[in-house]
């Protein structure tokens, strides 16, 4: 399997689990899917707020940091020019 179908299975499941773990507040683990459900309750916009957007950077975090592994981990020649710098 070549690397890059290898960093895009890694980087769904990372983002998918951040999903679930939102979800999770259902069975009453708390974390930041607690302030989404409590905000979703009521018309508590500050609250919903507090649970999404956190979650929102987490994801976003996580799809650069492998995006930009993955274009260290590739071959020179096979490497697409990309606006983003590596550093």
């Amino acid at each position: 399997m070549p690397v890059r179908q290898i960093f895009t299975v890694i980087e769904f499941a990372a983002i998918l689990e951040n999903s679930v773990a939102i979800l999770t507040a259902i069975i009453g683990s708390g974390g930041l899917g607690s302030l989404v459900f409590e905000g979703l309750a009521g018309p508590n916009i500050p609250k919903l707020l507090s649970g999404t957007l956190p979650a929102i950077e987490i994801a976003i975090f996580i799809d650069i940091s492998l995006t930009l592994l993955q274009k260290r981990m590739l071959p020179g020649k096979r490497r697409k020019k990309s606006k983003i710098k590596d550093f």
